[in-house]
């Protein structure tokens, strides 16, 4: 968050979370996206929708010149105020994935109108984080639509990058997956491990699972002696055993199970390093 381009405003960002409240890799990256936020400035969230669980998992009372708003109105009134103020405040979409279809397209086009006037008072809309894949027309559409509002759009993969700008879709860039942030960068001095560690999802549109199943398969097997499956949500148990009994078939049985699903710091507890293939992480126990 900068008030970069020529701009002096104060950093101030405004975020409303919405997202799949089951999943705990959801709830790490928008922790992540929220911390780097109240890095460069005062940070207003609104957390009414959220669940008190994932809440809890979020702790944002640990970060710093965090705030939380009572509800959605109050925080969108701040932020009004900040725009007839002149001081072009940021506000951030959320981070994760998108895919296959949308339901509710007449509310989702009502929100784009929404946008449009908040960027109209001034307002600099921010997405960070994101990744496409396997779009409806329709969703496409919403989402080439809502890019061109943008101040700034960086996706977390190159697949997303060239998926979005074939779509039509106004993307600057790639930033690193939020996810990362949660593991130590700094592994110089670690020796690596032949084990590697995957977290996938299965259940969001037909082939989902073959395509992990030919990643690992290309990539992994052959480099490593052993693999962690880790599953972030509940309904990716059946997926991750179903990969799990494939690659026993093909002779390959050095693979756990780790399920963190409700859990982040059982996540962290993971100690991994990046590796070249974005599928693939090398993990320490």
């Amino acid at each position: 968050m900068t008030g970069g381009r020529g701009e002096n405003s104060p950093n101030i960002g405004f975020f409303s979370l919405r997202t799949q409240f089951e999943n705990v890799g959801d709830a790490l990256i928008n922790r992540e996206l929220i911390r780097l936020m109240a890095g460069e400035g005062p940070t207003h969230v609104d957390l009414s929708r959220c669940p008190p669980e994932f809440r809890r998992t979020l702790a944002l009372q640990d970060i710093p010149n965090v705030r939380i708003a009572a509800n959605s109105k109050e925080l969108f009134w701040k932020l009004l105020l900040e725009a007839w103020a002149g001081r072009r405040p940021f506000y951030f979409l959320s981070p994760g994935g998108y895919t296959g279809d949308v339901t509710g397209f007449l509310k989702r086009g009502a929100n784009l109108v929404a946008l449009a006037m908040l960027r109209m008072l001034g307002v600099r809309l921010v997405q960070v984080g994101t990744s496409y894949d396997n779009l409806s027309t329709r969703h496409a559409w919403l989402l080439r639509m809502r890019s061109k509002l943008l101040w700034a759009h960086h996706v977390r993969d190159s697949e997303s990058l060239g998926y979005g700008r074939s779509l039509g879709m106004n993307v600057h860039g790639v930033m690193p997956d939020l996810a990362f942030n949660i593991f130590d960068q700094d592994t110089g001095d670690r020796a690596m491990t032949g084990k590697a560690a995957i977290c996938f999802r299965s259940d969001q549109y037909p082939d989902q699972l073959a395509e992990v199943e030919q990643i690992v398969t290309r990539h992994l097997i052959q480099s490593f002696s052993s693999l962690v499956i880790v599953v972030q949500v509940d309904r990716d148990i059946v997926g991750a055993t179903k990969l799990k009994s494939s690659l026993a078939q093909l002779g390959y049985r050095q693979v756990e199970i780790e399920v963190c699903a409700h859990d982040l710091k059982a996540c962290a507890a993971i100690d991994v390093t990046p590796v070249s293939h974005p599928a693939i992480t090398r993990v320490r126990r």
